[in-house]
């Protein structure tokens, strides 16, 4: 155990470079920090592609941009080779300046692991979890101190490592007036109907192992609809438009498309006003969870004990087939039959445990969509 006196820490390094779901499951390990060190300047390390998420963050005084993919796809090229060193180089020295007194490295991979050391920091924490020999770079390797198998308990670990209190688990989420203001005008332009039961589709993923089949999405949409007379908008990034697109063309009735058209930011203040969101094993689905909407969360190959949505308004679908999980790397990696023999019915069967009704949603207050 290290113990730290408040006094003693005035600058605290958050290290959790991608991807979406991973940072909104260290978002409690943020709020614990602010709350034990209330004088302490806190900046959080992540990769240009998912800093939009943690933006004028009222806990954070600085978010430190990393380059580090375009840094790693530089790397592979020996025309390029000189510009990522060059930049590796620029970046060493701006760790450095800032004088960090505790780094917490909550990645723990090998690009991580550098990011900790060039800050030369006196404490560099790196979680239980920790591959890659990113340990190497760390002062101090956190040991299991959770029973839990779930990833959001292992990085807490190092909240228990530090001798702080958990009083509860909650993810502090910031959505902006700014964001509000997007989500009113959004459903409003889609001539949402104020009362009525709004629910969210996601059906992208990283990987396609993932994904719950497009068609199978369809049909869940136009069931709801007819089911709860209720609104369907469908979430996805940009490169994610064609599946959102391929889902809609197959519906019979009619869909509002969120895909391609929101900053995660923004998405995450969409979600925040649905009453309801279908996911698989994705970012928007843990956004869901940090901002109060309950979840129905398809998981196929990957283990929804260490990675699912953590809380209590939730819902797993999964057939807990005898080879999941193996996160992709089973025979049937083509078929993805874990993933893909969700039936609809099943899907069904979940929301209705979830005691959704039009009924339900009329009489719940309005959450400001109009």
């Amino acid at each position: 155990m290290l113990k730290l006196k408040p006094e003693e820490v005035k600058k605290i390094l958050i290290i959790r470079l991608s991807a979406i779901g991973d940072i909104v499951h260290c978002l409690p390990v943020l709020r614990i920090l602010r709350q034990q060190f209330p004088k302490a300047e806190i900046s959080w390390a992540v990769d240009e592609l998912a800093a939009n998420i943690l933006e004028d963050h009222p806990y954070l005084e600085q978010v430190l941009v990393i380059p580090a993919y375009k840094i790693a796809r530089k790397s592979k090229n020996l025309s390029t080779l000189p510009e990522a060193i060059g930049q590796v180089k620029g970046l060493a020295k701006m760790l450095k300046k800032n004088q960090f007194d505790l780094v917490i490295d909550l990645h723990g991979l090998l690009k991580s692991g550098l990011v900790s050391y060039f800050t030369k920091a006196p404490i560099r924490l790196v979680y239980p979890l920790a591959r890659d020999f990113s340990y190497l770079f760390a002062t101090h390797r956190v040991p299991p101190l959770s029973p839990s198998r779930h990833v959001v308990d292992k990085y807490l670990d190092t909240i228990r490592y530090l001798g702080l209190a958990i009083d509860k688990v909650e993810f502090p989420l910031y959505v902006g007036k700014k964001e509000e203001e997007f989500a009113q005008r959004f459903f409003k332009a889609s001539r949402f109907e104020d009362g009525k039961l709004i629910i969210g589709l996601n059906p992208g993923a990283s990987r396609i192992n993932k994904q719950w089949p497009p068609e199978k999405f369809a049909q869940l949409g136009d069931l709801l609809i007819e089911k709860y007379h209720c609104q369907i908008i469908i979430f996805g990034g940009p490169h994610e438009l064609p599946l959102v697109k391929n889902i809609t063309s197959q519906m019979r009735k009619k869909a509002i498309i969120a895909g391609g058209k929101t900053s995660l930011k923004e998405l995450t203040a969409l979600i925040k006003k649905c009453d309801l969101l279908v996911s698989g094993d994705t970012g928007p689905l843990h956004i869901a969870v940090a901002v109060g909407t309950p979840v129905v969360a398809l998981f196929g190959p990957t283990d929804y004990r260490y990675s699912g949505p953590y809380g209590e308004k939730k819902i797993i679908v999964s057939n807990d087939l005898p080879c999941a999980p193996c996160f992709g790397r089973g025979k049937c990696s083509k078929d993805i039959a874990c993933i893909k023999e969700i039936t609809v019915e099943q899907v069904i069967k979940a929301i209705e445990k979830m005691q959704l009704s039009f009924n339900l949603a009329k009489n719940e207050k309005s959450k400001g969509r109009g």
